[in-house]
């Protein structure tokens, strides 16, 4: 699946505007899934990719059956998000943030039977040689020079497949945070702050017992192994890590 390109964009407009379809002026016409994919010029596997999820988030409406052509077909539909109420959009965004928090419960029990690192290990590296200082080190107490570690590497083999598990599962969490963050920047009203507020709370609760429940039964060094991997992927998670390093710098 290619997500660099900005395929929801463009099947939106298409499907509101028919920019590409010649067939536009046609009474009764619309675009099916293989024309999609001829005008965009995008595979058939993407458009269809697509289309069932900006259904599920509710941005299209899918009816089955339309008799197109003499033959049945599924027509998608741009819904004018006009037409809904913000508790209606909220109350949608909650049900596609829960199936996606199925979701990732189900990946968490392949990422466990199926792990992306496995024979972890740490190697201890030889110290490199260092120039002599020939200044005074008064200046610098001496408990840090004894708490002084002879340098490691961690290393691990990678599982193909759990290693796609795991790249699903930290786009899962990233897509719920910014499924949130997209109505909390939305112009809805006021009265509404509660309900997002409680939509995100128990998300990023959920979200954190999953990803302890991935990393329970591992050794420390796995875990941080997996931790290693998983911080740079989750914006969130790393940021609010930094947070708590920083925090809990002592001076000297």
């Amino acid at each position: 699946m290619n997500k660099t390109v900005d395929f929801e964009n463009r099947l939106l407009d298409e499907l509101r505007l028919g920019l590409h379809c010649s067939l536009k002026r046609v009474s009764g016409h619309f675009c099916t899934q293989t024309e999609l994919s001829k005008n965009l010029h995008m595979s058939l596997r993407d458009v269809g990719y697509w289309l069932e999820r900006l259904t599920n988030e509710g941005k299209l409406n899918h009816e089955s059956n339309v008799l197109h052509n003499h033959k049945r077909k599924d027509r998608f539909t741009v819904i004018d998000p006009k037409l809904f109420t913000s508790k209606d959009i909220i109350t949608h965004h909650k049900q596609f943030i829960n199936n996606q928090l199925l979701q990732l419960e189900f990946l968490v029990d392949k990422m466990k039977k199926t792990p992306a690192l496995y024979d972890v290990k740490t190697t201890v590296k030889a110290w490199k040689n260092v120039t002599a200082y020939k200044g005074k080190l008064k200046n610098i107490p001496k408990k840090y020079f004894l708490q002084t570690r002879r340098p490691v590497t961690l290393t691990s083999k990678v599982n193909k497949k759990g290693y796609e598990y795991l790249e699903t599962f930290c786009n899962g969490i990233n897509e719920i945070f910014t499924f949130i963050d997209s109505i909390s920047y939305s112009a809805l009203e006021h009265n509404v702050i509660d309900m997002i507020n409680n939509l995100r709370t128990p998300s990023f609760v959920k979200i954190q017992k999953l990803v302890r429940r991935l990393v329970s039964g591992l050794t420390d060094i796995e875990k941080h192994a997996m931790y290693s991997i998983l911080l740079p992927r989750i914006p969130i998670f790393n940021q609010l890590n930094q947070i708590e390093i920083t925090k809990n710098l002592k001076p000297f």
